[in-house]
């Protein structure tokens, strides 16, 4: 974490991509570092790759307009072992918000990716835009507490948005898909 935050990163938008159907283009880990710019998807794509190169499990959260990334706890790449609730998942896809909810914390330490990025206009309505350090950054901890607050208030798949949460989608877990 604190080795991607050293890289004074901005908070940015997704980059146009003019193709039909394409709904966000996810800059490569190379694009981020050498352009200083990312989105939250990028950054949980950049957060999921570090983990992987460093033997740790992740997993990447979409929420309505929002991503997170999550690592696991007890588990590593070299020693994998049976994941908990495993049976939710499907092919690396977990679409039940209240097993993701269980996981958090025991299984997963889900950490808000914006934290790591300059980004003084991020809405207060949500965790992500909210205790930001002076420099627009989160702490490590901070991020935690703001990853897990997001999946914590997130609502149903079916709910009705309420204006200060976000629909929780869908989680991969990037060990299984890789």
């Amino acid at each position: 974490y604190r080795a991607i935050a050293r890289q004074a990163l901005q908070y940015d938008l997704s980059p146009f991509d003019p193709r039909a159907g394409v709904v966000q283009k996810i800059r490569t880990p190379a694009t981020i570092l050498r352009e200083g710019r990312a989105t939250c998807l990028d950054l949980a794509v950049l957060v999921a790759a570090a983990c992987l190169e460093n033997d740790l499990l992740s997993i990447i959260v979409a929420l309505e307009g929002h991503a997170l990334v999550g690592v696991s706890l007890g588990r590593t790449r070299r020693a994998p072992g049976r994941a908990p609730k495993a049976l939710a998942w499907d092919r690396g896809l977990l679409d039940d918000l209240e097993v993701l909810q269980e996981l958090l914390g025991a299984e997963y330490l889900l950490i808000e990716g914006t934290g790591l990025v300059r980004s003084p206009s991020l809405s207060a309505d949500y965790p992500a835009g909210q205790a930001r350090e002076a420099g627009g950054t989160f702490s490590f901890e901070r991020a935690c507490v703001a990853g897990a607050e997001q999946v914590i208030q997130a609502l149903a798949p079916d709910a009705s948005v309420d204006g200060k949460r976000r629909r929780f989608l869908y989680a991969l877990d990037i060990h299984d898909l890789q």
